[in-house]
């Protein structure tokens, strides 16, 4: 009677908790459709903002990218033209030599001062 009992009672917790899932899904979709209208877009942008996955700011950055939002007619294949675009690559620099060596030289500067003080603070 106890294994049935706990059997129905895992049985009912599994369903609940399935349900909850489903629940928050559908709450976050309207959630996101309420958004995106009250921000203006128009209903095909939103459709296709929609049927993306991924987060609502990156979305947000790419059609400010893209400026889709303020076009009259959005193009027709709105998925296709919200792609993320590429990621952009970058390159530290070195600074000039003659900033590098006065950095150096105030620097070496204040470590001899507090050597000299003795404190080594």
């Amino acid at each position: 009677m106890l294994f049935w009992l706990s059997l129905l009672f895992g049985l009912g917790l599994g369903v609940a908790a399935i349900a909850i899932v489903l629940a928050m899904g559908r709450a976050e979709r309207r959630a996101r459709r309420a958004l995106y209208s009250a921000l203006g877009f128009s209903d095909q942008l939103i459709v296709a903002l929609m049927a993306q996955k991924g987060s609502i700011a990156n979305q947000l950055a790419l059609i400010r990218e893209t400026n889709v939002a303020t076009t009259a007619d959005p193009p027709r294949a709105g998925v296709d033209v919200l792609q993320a675009p590429a990621p952009r690559s970058f390159r530290l620099t070195r600074s000039p030599s003659g900033a590098r060596t006065a950095r150096a030289a105030r620097a070496l500067k204040r470590r001899s001062a507090r050597l000299d003080r003795g404190d080594g603070s």
